[in-house]
């Protein structure tokens, strides 16, 4: 009896160790494949942060050649602006003498 109790102990042991050894290389992959993924979306992320930056660079190249063209249409703005003010002005003083009574 005691041998087969210590057979059943045995076997139970093997079955456990076996499970423990095989649970730990589940974990071990597991490990691996999310150190792959994490691995592979950090590449994809500096692409994109490669990508976005080249982008941002070439935005700033366009704006730094748009802003004086823009200084200047603001400014041909004003300017057209005060014309426009001083002809309606202009415009606006014989109308009103027609218009005077006597």
């Amino acid at each position: 009896r005691q041998r087969q109790s210590a057979a059943v102990i045995q076997s139970r042991l093997r079955c456990y160790a076996t499970e423990v050894l095989h649970n730990e290389r589940v974990s071990k992959t597991s490990l691996i494949l999310t150190s792959v993924k994490q691995r592979e979306e950090i590449c994809h992320l500096r692409r994109l942060l490669s990508v976005a930056t080249q982008a941002n660079v070439q935005l700033n190249s366009v704006v730094s050649k748009l802003e004086p063209e823009a200084t200047h249409l603001r400014e041909e703005n004003k300017r057209l602006a005060r014309t426009a003010t001083a002809a309606a002005s202009a415009f606006a003083l014989p109308a009103a003498s027609a218009f005077a009574l006597p």
